[in-house]
């Protein structure tokens, strides 16, 4: 407790976790979605949309027509808004209007079975 110089091995390491945190970045467009690091993917094009439970979190796991994969956390797309309005409209139009394969875990979070949510065109 006397040795200030110690100190200074200990004090910074919680601030440091802090800032380096989980900085995921997120884009969509009309019709895609990128997250993190794996790539993008074409929400209108989805063959498959499914949700597990890895822990306390929800991991919402995406294929699409051209065979690519996209894995991210349901709560991290969510938290945005405008980006989870952009991707959701695309998963309904997949899931209702092409068929796109889905689990009972992700109809019943995302609320695909309600008739209500999709008027096809």
């Amino acid at each position: 407790m006397t040795t200030w110089w110690l100190w200074l091995f200990i004090v910074p390491w919680p601030f440091v976790a802090l800032l380096a945190g989980r900085n995921t970045r997120m884009a969509a467009g009309a019709d895609w979605l990128r997250y993190g690091k794996n790539g993008f993917i074409r929400t209108y094009e989805l063959t498959s949309v499914k949700v597990t439970a890895e822990g306390a979190s929800r991991v919402l796991r995406l294929n699409d027509a051209d065979e690519r994969i996209l894995s991210a956390q349901l709560n991290d797309l969510q938290r945005n808004r405008e980006l989870w309005d952009l991707v959701y409209n695309g998963i309904l139009h997949s899931v209702r209007g092409n068929g796109a394969e889905t689990n009972k875990l992700a109809r019943t979070l995302l609320d695909l079975d309600n008739p209500l949510r999709f008027r096809g065109e």
